[in-house]
């Protein structure tokens, strides 16, 4: 079983018939202001992951230059109507964006400021094509749009942009933790005409080879984040993400190497110490470990003078160190 690494929704509450004309969201970054108000018929009035609206943008203005957005007009006197597939912002203010569409009813028009006014427009939702839920699509498509998430995000750690990527290897391992559908008669046409006929060992085998695929690619999604957040000086969350790489693959050099770097930048480093001397005894030619170890040994015995000299000074109080 894949378990989740990072993920969770965007912490907003679903809206409901009694919604305020003026909705924060939880970290302060929306103020949506309700100026049409649209239609709710239950489930499937507002758009969920991966659903397809027709969005309707005006009134856009925004501090200093245009940001990088593909929902924006191009000049603050144009209006737009876009589709929008959301889950597939490719910027921070378009998420923010699809974070209000996740808001909006169905035919609802709304005006928003995002990040404390510095962007500021009217949002309109047209019309919404509402999708089967993520949690029911069968393995292959799960697969590959988990996939498409990680070309994304390598692609943007390559264009210099580590947090945009970490959003999108997040949504790849939400796909890939969900694993198989919870109900197998819902799983993709072309996989149930691919078994039909086949004996139960062939689907079983199958199967097996799909959760190892899936596997494969949740640690090396896994081991790509772990990067970044080394990148973004987010040592804590890289070690998180190591653990759930080498619970299931211990010898992974590659993660073992972050693992030693995000314990250095907790100032751990015996421990870090420990983690190399691992790999070098899987790869005794393995040059950045070798580099990274001499590094490390005088960062502990650094660690070491200072602890023998605060003892010293403690004993000189008349402290008991023990």
């Amino acid at each position: 079983m894949i378990d989740g690494a990072e993920v969770g929704g965007c912490g907003d509450a679903i809206p409901t018939v009694s919604e305020a004309s003026v909705w924060t969201s939880y970290d302060g970054r929306i103020v949506k202001r309700l100026v049409v108000k649209g239609t709710w018929n239950g489930s499937g009035s507002t758009p969920q992951d991966y659903d397809r609206c027709q969005v309707s943008v005006s009134h856009a203005r925004w501090r200093g230059e245009r940001p990088t957005s593909h929902y924006l007009p191009s000049s603050p006197s144009a209006e737009i109507t876009l589709s929008v597939v959301i889950s597939e912002a490719k910027s921070g203010i378009d998420r923010l964006i699809e974070r209000c569409l996740r808001r909006m009813w169905r035919g609802e028009t709304c005006h928003v400021e995002l990040d404390g006014g510095v962007v500021e427009a009217d949002l309109s939702l047209l019309s919404l094509a509402g999708g089967v839920p993520v949690y029911e699509w069968g393995h292959k498509k799960k697969f590959n749009k988990a996939m498409e998430h990680k070309r994304i995000a390598q692609g943007m750690i390559a264009g210099g942009m580590t947090e945009e990527a970490v959003v999108h290897y997040r949504r790849a391992v939400l796909l890939l933790a969900l694993g198989r559908p919870l109900q197998r008669q819902v799983e993709d046409k072309e996989q149930q005409a691919g078994t039909r006929g086949k004996s139960e060992e062939w689907v079983v085998a199958e199967r097996n080879v799909a959760d190892a695929e899936r596997e494969r690619l949740f640690r090396t999604v896994c081991n790509n984040m772990a990067l970044c957040r080394i990148k973004l000086k987010q040592p804590e969350l890289a070690l998180q993400l190591c653990s759930k790489v080498l619970r299931r693959e211990p010898d992974n050099v590659k993660c073992l190497l972050r693992r030693a770097e995000a314990l250095r930048m907790i100032q751990e480093p015996a421990d870090a110490l420990k983690v190399l001397e691992h790999i070098l005894a899987l790869e005794p030619n393995n040059s950045e470990a070798k580099r990274m170890t001499a590094e490390v040994r005088k960062e502990v015995s650094r660690q070491n003078n200072m602890s023998a000299q605060l003892a010293k000074k403690m004993l000189s109080l008349g402290v008991d160190t023990v």
